[in-house]
């Protein structure tokens, strides 16, 4: 083990802040690890930012480093899959959404946006069973719920559509 100081401007770990902190490390590479560890977080919120104000190319290029150091990264395929879906390439965000439900099944903003880019591509059979999901693991999911009943009337089901609103009114 050494005591090593980065330069400020080597772009590792927290160097960034300018502050010259010390690490303990056992070599470079060693620091460069966990700089991949905790970088992504960070890296998420930076392409959000982007994501939010229009940016797209410049989100998708932070998700796909993200995804290159984490390929199983949840977050970062959810939002990849998002910004797809933004750009129109429909295809490929159910592709990224559905990967990130292997990581993280629970999510049901992940289920829900699934069965948008679902419903986006004519597959209105495959997307009610999304936003079930969705609703069955958060069941005040305004979202998932209205797509359910706009995709349940799209396929003329509205007795299903009026029926699962009445179900889950209580929950809501």
């Amino acid at each position: 083990r050494e005591r090593i100081r980065c330069p400020p401007s080597c772009g590792i770990g927290a160097c960034s802040c300018r502050k010259g902190i010390e690490y303990v490390s056992v070599n470079f590479f060693a620091l460069v690890y966990l700089r991949n560890l905790v970088m992504p977080a960070q890296n998420i919120y930076e392409a959000l930012a982007h994501q939010r104000a229009g940016r797209l190319p410049e989100a998708i290029r932070i998700y796909e480093a993200v995804l290159a150091i984490q390929p199983h990264h949840a977050v970062a395929l959810h939002y990849l899959g998002l910004a797809r879906y933004q750009l129109g390439e429909k295809q490929a965000a159910e592709i990224l959404l559905a990967e990130s439900l292997r990581y993280a099944p629970d999510s049901a903003n992940t289920w829900s946006d699934l069965g948008i880019a679902k419903v986006s591509l004519d597959k209105f059979d495959e997307a009610i069973p999304c936003f079930v999901e969705a609703l069955n693991r958060n069941p005040k999911h305004g979202d998932a719920l209205n797509n359910l009943s706009i995709t349940l009337s799209r396929l003329s089901r509205f007795e299903d559509a009026v029926q699962y609103a009445e179900d889950r009114k209580s929950h809501v």
